[in-house]
């Protein structure tokens, strides 16, 4: 037995090349055949990984984009998402006041909320053509208790008036109008369901009926149509509409000629419309078109706006935004969770672009046999996200169907199959060549080699080593004889390269030997260096505080201020006198000492200051001041924050207050378009509103605050 198994392993030794070999070519093989298995598993498993990262982010950025205020907007108001754009619904307006007096402040809150929709002059322009918001305050709905309010804005030239009296006995300095269909006026009609009302407003010179004498400015006046759109009388039927007429866009053009923005206030109280002891109109009940017309030429009159052209409609936050977030096949609920109890807001769906297409390629077959999951592991699966807004809870919830084939894995399928077949099919040639052409040589040249092995054996002396049996003409013969040679050099050049290296290891010694002393001593001189330790430990704690701040989309989002009563005029006065803590000099504050008092949060109203008077520093010129001013009436305070420099470019005097927006195309200076977000998030939040203006010699922001009562 013990000699069979020592005859067994004297065999396997004489014949470990050619058992090496087969093996070796045995595990190519077999590495053919799993190299595209585990492939294709790592790839899907890949695509797997990439689609729900994919989801999560995509839900995340949704999540935002209904947090942002056009969001809420749609959440507040759901059939602004199911519903066409046109005609034009009133929404619930997340307001309990709005000063619809004053069109200026009443479009800067309803901008703020993302309520106008915006009409374009042709569809895809850059320019708006004018904006229309219709709403209600937030007492006021759903159910429509008070006034309606329709506001907006419009673009055109010098705005021509109406007058019933003889614009010759009056002192005018522009053209008038004596029939209201050569001026300027807004069409409204409403629909409450049940019957329609309809009501022209024409801009009017406004005169005093005492003296005949024209006071300031231009209004709006309102008069009921019949139904061919005539006024029914010349007596205004009810009070109510208030007009700014805009300043040049251009301020190089001429006055008389230049293009304007005007904006328009419209409250229309409840007893003009509707039968008041009916069952009561809900706002998203309503319908309206609004039309702003100019005068007549050659009979027919210049349109600016008309709501019901619905190519030109651009509204802030739709239902293509949020399909944009899903994939195909993918649909969207969101659910309003009002006591333990779900109510559903509005649902959308992706439609899936194609069918899953049956199994023919050759890359899906492989798929296939490795067992690859074709059809998708994101069949039927539902996600459901809570998130809370304004006291209130929401649940996002998101069903996927079938995705389909990945496109990416068939392609690889193919390929790496391909290569796999190849690769086999090289294996296998080279196997027969090398068993057939160089093994049998092999087995040749190892015969002879045991014949030398034992002549060496039994001589003992390597000088009669002799491989002239083993040296031909073929290659075998000659890679013996150079393999010979070599082994010779090698054993020379082992033998030098080892005394060089004995060498090099002895100078090595010695170097550091010279060098160890000094670089102890140099260690010890700086061991008690305070400057330095002291130095160091400054960086850590920067670079500590630096990555531990929180992200600014999520800190501006999820503030909640405390407001309290406050002196505004003695905050602002502190203010501009500790302003130079902050880097910030040749800053004066201008107004009451005391007695203007606001509801605000002081830490973040700060911030709002802070953040204004660091972007006046950055454009003002040296040397020059800041001017902080203040003035109040009964409803609001104003302040006004003044410095001189170059102006805002039109185009961005609106949007400067977006996240990201800046008038330097690098922020070099660490300016980043932060800001000024912050600085109107916060006011916002306050209640608040914030804009700003080209002065003559600089900027003029302007902060507008709600007064404290009682």
């Amino acid at each position: 037995m013990g000699q069979s198994i020592k005859k067994i392993v004297d065999q396997l030794r004489a014949g470990q090349i050619r058992t090496t070999i087969r093996i070796a070519f045995s595990v190519f093989l077999l590495a053919a055949v799993l190299l595209p298995y585990f492939s294709f598993r790592h790839q899907a498993e890949r695509s797997d990984a990439e689609q729900t990262k994919y989801r999560e982010a995509a839900e995340q950025r949704l999540i935002e984009r209904l947090l942002s205020p056009a969001g809420q907007l749609a959440l507040l108001n759901p059939s602004r998402i199911l519903l066409p754009v046109t005609p034009l619904r009133a929404v619930v307006l997340p307001f309990l006041e709005i000063q619809a007096d004053m069109p200026g402040v009443v479009l800067d809150q309803v901008r703020a909320v993302g309520c106008p929709i915006q009409f374009k002059a042709t569809q895809g322009a850059l320019l708006d053509q004018g904006s229309v918001c219709v709403g209600v305050r937030k007492n006021d709905g759903p159910d429509v208790r008070g006034r309606l309010l329709v506001t907006g804005t419009f673009v055109s030239a010098r705005l021509v008036p109406h007058v019933f009296v003889d614009a010759r006995t009056l002192d005018i300095d522009r053209p008038v109008a004596r029939r209201i269909q050569d001026a300027h006026r807004v069409k409204v009609t409403l629909r409450d369901g049940k019957n329609s009302y309809q009501w022209v407003f024409p801009v009017q010179v406004p005169i005093d009926r005492r003296n005949h004498r024209v006071r300031d400015g231009l209004s709006l006046t309102a008069y009921r149509l019949d139904t061919r759109g005539v006024p029914i009388t010349r007596k205004p039927d009810f009070t109510g509409a208030w007009l700014l007429e805009g300043e040049c866009i251009n301020p190089d053009e001429p006055t008389a000629t230049c293009m304007r923005e005007h904006a328009f206030s419209i409250a229309i109280p409840r007893d003009r419309w509707g039968a008041q002891d009916s069952v009561p109109v809900r706002s998203r009940d309503l319908t309206l078109d609004v039309a702003v017309n100019g005068p007549n030429t050659g009979g027919e009159a210049t349109t600016f706006i008309d709501s019901r052209n619905s190519a030109s409609a651009v509204v802030p936050f739709g239902a293509s935004d949020i399909e944009s977030y899903l994939a195909a096949g993918e649909s969207l609920t969101i659910e309003r969770l009002i006591k333990g109890q779900s109510q559903e807001l509005f649902r959308l769906a992706r439609p899936q672009a194609a069918g899953i297409p049956s199994l023919q390629t050759f890359g899906e077959k492989v798929l296939r046999i490795v067992g690859i999951d074709l059809a998708g592991a994101n069949s039927d699966q539902e996600e459901r996200r809570a998130f809370g807004l304004r006291g209130e809870r929401f649940e996002m919830i998101r069903r996927g169907s079938a995705r389909g084939l990945d496109p990416e894995l068939v392609r690889s399928g193919e390929s790496v199959a391909a290569y796999a077949v190849l690769m086999i099919a090289m294996t296998a040639m080279a196997w027969v060549a090398i068993e057939f052409g160089i093994m049998r040589r092999v087995r040749r040249l190892t015969g002879r080699t045991r014949l030398v092995s034992l002549a060496v054996r039994a001589d003992g002396n390597l000088k009669n080593f002799d491989f002239s049996a083993l040296r031909g003409r073929d290659e075998l013969g000659v890679l013996a004889a150079g393999l010979d040679d070599l082994l010779k050099r090698i054993a020379d050049d082992v033998q030098r390269n080892t005394i060089r290296i004995q060498q090099e290891r002895s100078t090595l010694r010695a170097i550091g030997h010279e060098i160890r002393g000094p670089l102890q001593s140099l260690s010890a001189i700086l061991a008690d260096s305070e400057p330095g330790s002291g130095y160091v430990q400054r960086m850590l704690n920067a670079v500590a505080a630096l990555y531990g701040s929180a992200s600014p989309s999520d800190g501006f989002q999820s503030v909640e201020l405390d407001t309290e009563r406050m002196d505004l005029a003695k905050f602002l006065d502190s203010a501009a006198k500790n302003a130079h803590h902050a880097g910030i000099h040749n800053v004066t504050y201008v107004g009451p000492s005391t007695g203007v008092e606001v509801r605000a949060e002081p830490s973040a109203l700060e911030d709002v200051i802070l953040h204004i008077l660091q972007n006046a520093t950055r454009y003002r010129p040296e040397g020059t001041s800041i001017t902080i001013g203040l003035a109040s009436t009964s409803e609001s305070a104003l302040i006004t924050i003044h410095n001189g420099g170059p102006h805002i470019p039109d185009n961005l005097l609106d949007r400067i207050f977006e996240y990201g927006v800046s008038e330097r195309a690098e922020a070099v200076d660490g300016s980043h378009g932060q800001g000024l977000f912050v600085a109107a998030t916060y006011l916002s939040k306050m209640g608040g509103t914030i804009s700003a203006k080209n002065a003559p010699d600089g900027v003029d922001f302007v902060i507008a605050l709600p007064v404290s009562k009682g």
